[in-house]
């Protein structure tokens, strides 16, 4: 089974890793598989639910080729010493596996077996002989680029049938012992034919199924989900919500008891802060404006609510401490945007953690230790900076001209110093050469991305000395896309991208010496 576009698919929509990727395409290749033995409308759904970093993998597929998956994190990546992809480290090692059978009956057929090893192919062949009580060789391999793509994935799964006889089973396991691994095999070139034949000489290709990738979820699907369900339900779901957010309310729903509107509004407001409910507002620059100025003021949290209370690390203590957005202590500041501007230099946006600051005062950066004056203070509306005298605690700001301090920089009164918890951004893995169009934008384009790179760390820019290629790595495409249109709309910069060359060694292993040279033509 190869399923190579179908998971580049999948791939794409997320910006999958190349862990993540490897991962899923072992999954979607199984899915794919069982799929097949299905009949008629039959669906299958596989959960694979790990202790890893990727969390639970889900794909279903029918006896059609129509396959899909989702997993909870596509953003992780491991490597093993020789840059192999670590599946192990990013499943997991427990857990389950489960698979759903839906063959159209009263009940689905639901199987679940523990997780044995995170090698994906051995944890299926466990849950064929545990669960369904057929012995099964399963193979498994993906192998992903440079460039966060996958060139060739797939499997294989042989079982036995009954009344196998023993020497077809000692033949079978013998040859089994001896291939490579699907990686291997997929590396060197084999097609799904070719992997077959490896296993079995004698082999008859019944039936050829094509894969395609298939979501059925839309934003009217879910509309029209909502709008079925009709008010009175709506109305449970809320109260639902309402309800465990506290013990009291949680008593007074068993109850059937209704619940006051200033109870709705109070337990609204505590999940929004409490972050287990996510207000979700729609309207358009028009229309909803007020609406969604009015749930803020109901349902977020004010810069002095200890919901907003953050772990920092005195200096001069060298402990943690809990604060708030306390006006009262020394002034402090986080930076946690850097913004690149060809005229007016760098605009660093800031929140004034703790006290108050004056323009004309001067601060300490604690990682660079150095002092910054700020001559001008600045409050960002829109797209304008209106100058102000002071900004308070839990207020965000601006200042032009910094020297040293960038983004993830904490900045402090002399005196009180203080570091704020650093952002963690997203590490860049998908990577794409890029180009400049003509001699006058190669003489700027080195300039032009490193002033990205102050703006967007979530950026990495390199130069590789081996394929002479200049190389730009972000979240996925439409990042390095929207990367491309700021360097033409912002610093005057033209450029494309285009794959990344992959370097080749070869490596002399023994001299060969005159003598030898001359033996050889006798």
């Amino acid at each position: 089974m190869s399923n190579t576009n179908t998971l580049n698919e999948i791939g794409k929509r997320l910006h999958y890793y190349p862990s993540a990727l490897d991962a899923m395409g072992r999954v979607l290749s199984m899915g794919a598989m069982m799929g097949s033995m299905l009949k008629l409308e039959e669906t299958i759904t596989l959960k694979v639910e790990g202790d890893g970093p990727i969390g639970k993998i889900i794909v279903d597929s029918d006896a059609h080729g129509n396959i899909r998956g989702y997993c909870d994190n596509p953003h992780c990546h491991f490597e093993y010493n020789d840059f192999r992809l670590n599946a192990k480290q990013t499943i997991g090692t427990t857990g389950f596996i489960s698979v759903i059978k839906d063959l159209k009956l009263k009940e689905p057929f639901i199987g679940s077996t523990p997780i044995i090893s995170g090698e994906i192919a051995e944890d299926f062949a466990y849950y064929f002989q545990v669960s369904e009580q057929i012995p099964s060789a399963v193979g498994l391999g993906v192998l992903v680029d440079t460039n966060n793509m996958a060139t060739s994935s797939g499997g294989f799964i042989v079982q036995l049938m009954p009344n196998t006889s023993e020497e077809v089973i000692y033949k079978l396991e013998e040859k089994l012992k001896l291939i490579p691994t699907v990686s291997e095999m997929l590396s060197s070139g084999y097609t799904v034919e070719d992997m077959i034949y490896n296993i079995a000489e004698d082999v008859e290709i019944l039936e050829k199924i094509p894969l395609n990738f298939r979501c059925n979820c839309s934003k009217e699907r879910f509309a029209r989900g909502i709008l079925s369900l009709g008010a009175i339900e709506i109305k449970e779901m809320i109260d639902e919500a309402v309800a465990n957010t506290s013990d009291e309310l949680l008593e007074k729903y068993i109850n059937e008891e209704p619940f006051t509107k200033e109870e709705i509004s109070w337990a609204l407001r505590k999940g929004v802060m409490e972050r287990t409910l996510i207000p979700v507002l729609c309207g358009t620059d028009q229309i909803g404006i007020q609406i969604i100025l009015n749930s803020i003021v109901a349902f977020f949290s004010a810069a002095g609510d200890m919901t907003n209370s953050l772990i920092v690390k005195n200096i001069d203590t060298d402990e943690e401490e809990i604060i708030g957005y306390d006006e009262s202590l020394p002034a402090s500041i986080f930076i946690f945007k850097t913004i690149a501007d060809p005229f007016i230099g760098r605009t660093t946006l800031f929140k004034v953690v703790t006290g108050t600051l004056y323009s004309g005062s001067s601060l300490y950066n604690v990682k660079e230790k150095e002092v910054e004056r700020i001559a001008k203070l600045y409050q960002p509306r829109g797209k304008d900076l209106i100058e102000v005298d002071c900004l308070h605690a839990g207020d965000i700001g601006a200042v032009t001209k910094l020297s040293y301090s960038k983004t993830n920089d904490t900045l402090c009164i002399a005196g009180y110093q203080i570091i704020v918890p650093e952002i963690e951004f997203s590490t860049p893995y998908y990577g794409k050469a890029i180009v400049p169009l003509g001699k006058s934008n190669e003489e700027k384009i080195a300039n032009a991305i490193n002033k990205l790179l102050e703006e967007d760390p979530t950026l990495k820019f390199e130069s590789n000395p081996e394929t002479k290629q200049q190389c730009i790595y972000g979240i996925g495409d439409i990042h390095l896309d929207m990367m491309l249109n700021k360097l033409k709309s912002k610093f005057k910069v033209e450029a494309t991208l285009e794959n990344i060359k992959i370097p080749y060694r070869e490596t002399i292993k023994k001299s060969i010496t005159q003598r030898t040279l001359s033996l050889i033509h006798i």
